[in-house]
């Protein structure tokens, strides 16, 4: 190999080592930049959206519950049907409270008997009385004559006291006795539809007055429906009464509700780990703890195969600004520049 030859592989070299140091720089280089889409600057409106998740309530509804407990032997409605105020919904049973009525009634006329006998008592007295009341001042009768027929006129009018009282006491457990009998029969509370109903007839309900009384079945009106949505607590602050809203429910499909914000919570939601929630306490320790915000929304012109129970989402509108220049957020860099503004890092 000739000395020309030996210094033609030697540059060759030479080249392809400097080749390969500025192509590792040039790919370090690019790695350590950041790539930005560039966008056009336009006018645009722009709007701020919180999204929560929930279901779909009636506004106003009633579990209806039996006053008086016992047995159901009757039930008049089903699930879905239309009820009016004060219709008749359900018959606990009641020969209890019958029997009870005709004992009390009973004990009342008897009670009567007793105030007309000391009321005819008291006239026969107070005549007994008046006539010796009438000798006395011309000495007729003495003393102790008189002193015992005003004992007598006086004792006989405390007995009659005594048995209107009587009749008074009578009367008023009768009347009590007539209001369970009347509890027995159960009524709606308000017009509307029986969206549950989880009884039988049959089965043993318990009363109002109790520990734990039973539900007999949920009238709600469904003509007014709302969304109820748990808002997280990062969003809370951006949400006012009467904010604007679109809901969408999952069961139909391609369908946005208007809403419209008509009550925020005031406690926070503790988010458990499980998925389930609860009231946040005063006083616990739950700061490391998710929560949400129970947030109620009124539907504009609910659809009719709208049901309660069914799940929802909502899109409330927080903020809007018109008319506003806008880019988009990829084109938007964040650099490093020192005290006279000039680029440190890409």
């Amino acid at each position: 190999m000739t000395t020309r030859t030996k210094r033609a592989l030697g540059a060759i070299v030479a080249i392809g080592v400097i080749g390969g140091i500025v192509a590792a720089n040039v790919i370090r280089e690019k790695r350590s930049r950041t790539e930005v889409q560039t966008g056009t600057v336009e006018t645009h409106d722009l709007t701020q959206v919180v999204t929560a998740s929930g279901e779909v309530r009636p506004r106003r509804y009633v579990n209806v519950g039996p006053n008086v407990s016992g047995r159901i032997v009757e039930l008049r409605v089903r699930e879905g049907d239309t009820v009016e105020k004060g219709q008749v919904l359900a018959r606990i049973e009641s020969e209890r409270y019958e029997a009870g009525e005709r004992q009390s009634t009973a004990a009342v006329a008897a009670a009567q008997a007793e105030l007309q006998r000391a009321q005819a008592d008291l006239e026969g007295s107070k005549l007994a009385f008046d006539r010796t009341k009438q000798m006395h001042p011309d000495k007729l009768v003495s003393q102790q004559v008189y002193d015992q027929a005003d004992a007598e006129f006086k004792m006989k009018t405390a007995n009659v006291e005594a048995a209107r009282r009587r009749v008074a006491q009578l009367q008023a457990q009768l009347d009590s006795t007539r209001d369970e009998l009347h509890k027995t029969t159960v009524y709606s509370p308000m017009s509307g539809v029986v969206t549950n109903l989880p009884k039988e007839e049959g089965e043993m309900v318990i009363g109002a007055m109790s520990f734990n009384p039973t539900v007999l079945m949920t009238v709600a009106d469904l003509s007014v429906m709302e969304a109820e949505v748990m808002v997280d607590e990062t969003d809370i602050r951006n949400l006012a009464l009467g904010q604007k809203a679109v809901v969408e429910v999952d069961a139909l499909e391609d369908l946005e509700i208007e809403g419209e914000v008509t009550e925020i919570g005031a406690s926070a939601i503790v988010r458990g780990t499980d998925g389930t929630q609860a009231q946040a306490q005063l006083g616990a320790n739950t700061g490391n703890q998710p929560k949400d915000f129970k947030v109620k929304i009124v539907l504009k012109d609910p659809p009719a195969r709208l049901r309660p129970g069914l799940n929802a989402s909502a899109d409330i509108t927080t903020s809007t600004r018109e008319g506003v220049l806008a880019v988009p957020i990829q084109a938007v860099v964040v650099r490093e520049v020192d005290d006279e503004g000039n680029v440190v890092q890409a």
